[in-house]
C-alpha cells in the first residue's frame, strides 16, 4: 500500500517521486492556465526532472510539462512515495 504523506509544495518533491495535486494557490488567471495544461487538484504527476532553481518537468499521463520555480511554489501536493518510473524515462519506454 502506498503511504500518503501530508501536503507539501511541489518544489519540495524529488525526481522520480509521484505526487497528487491538492491545490493551486495563485491568481485566477494563472490557475486557469495551469488547469488548461492539465494540472488539476486530484491528478497524479510524476517528477521527471528537478526541481531545481529553474523549475521542474512533470509527467501527467503521457504528457510532460515544464514549470518554472514560482509555479512550483504555488502548487500544494501530497507526496505518494517513491518512484514508479525511472527519472527522465517515459512510461512506454
Amino acid at each position: 500500500m502506498t503511504q500518503v504523506l501530508s501536503p507539501h509544495r511541489l518544489s519540495s518533491a524529488r525526481a522520480g517521486e509521484q505526487v497528487e495535486i491538492c491545490a493551486i494557490q495563485t491568481s485566477a488567471q494563472e490557475r486557469r492556465r495551469l488547469l488548461g495544461l492539465g494540472l488539476r487538484p486530484g491528478c497524479l504527476a510524476q517528477i521527471c526532472q528537478g526541481p531545481n532553481a529553474q523549475g521542474a518537468v512533470l509527467q501527467i499521463g503521457s504528457v510532460r510539462i515544464a514549470l518554472g520555480r514560482p509555479w512550483l511554489e504555488s502548487i500544494a501536493v501530497r507526496r505518494l512515495g517513491g518512484p514508479t518510473l525511472k527519472a527522465g524515462n517515459r512510461q512506454d519506454d
